[in-house]
């Protein structure tokens, strides 16, 4: 499995609308994407740094995925109150949840 880890550091105050954009307008787009398996977004409210992670079968499917989102993911920064989103793409190597 692979995954696409956004980082956005934004305004505190503005948190909740950048994850309301997330849930409304990203996550859509991702469930239409060959080979999504999920997508996990984490905040620091009193930061307001926000992570976001999407989860695919393959790295060529996250690679491939990646214009569908660039920007509706450029949109969640800028609602959360932040310039540019940071953009990685990682391997997932350990993948438990309870």
């Amino acid at each position: 499995m692979h995954a696409r880890i956004t980082t956005i550091e934004g305004d505190a105050g503005r948190v909740d609308a950048a994850v309301q954009k997330a849930r409304d307008e990203v996550l859509p787009i991702l469930r239409q994407q060959p080979g999504w398996k999920g997508f996990t977004v984490m905040a620091d409210r009193s930061s307001g740094k926000l992570v976001g992670i999407s989860f695919f079968e393959s790295e060529d499917a996250v690679r491939a995925s990646d214009a569908a989102v660039a920007d509706t993911r450029s949109a969640v920064a800028e609602a959360g109150g932040a310039a540019a989103p940071r953009v990685e793409f990682l391997e997932v190597v350990i993948d438990e949840m309870a």
